[in-house]
């Protein structure tokens, strides 16, 4: 094979410098999921059981 020639199955490798923002955008998502907080999460868990019922407070 000709070094010229490249096969789908050789992929080059992404630059070393990039890891920090993957890491970095990781502890950024899961930060804000702490932060949304406690309303958020009763929320979210109301869309996957069939007989929960949200109920939105006036402040």
């Amino acid at each position: 094979m000709v070094e010229s020639e490249k096969t789908t199955l050789e992929l080059e490798q992404p630059a070393a410098p990039l890891l920090p923002f993957a890491v970095g955008g990781d502890l950024l998502l899961l930060s804000s999921l702490i932060v949304l907080g406690g309303n958020f999460w009763d929320k979210v868990r109301a869309l996957f059981l069939y007989d929960a019922e949200v109920h939105f407070s006036i402040r």
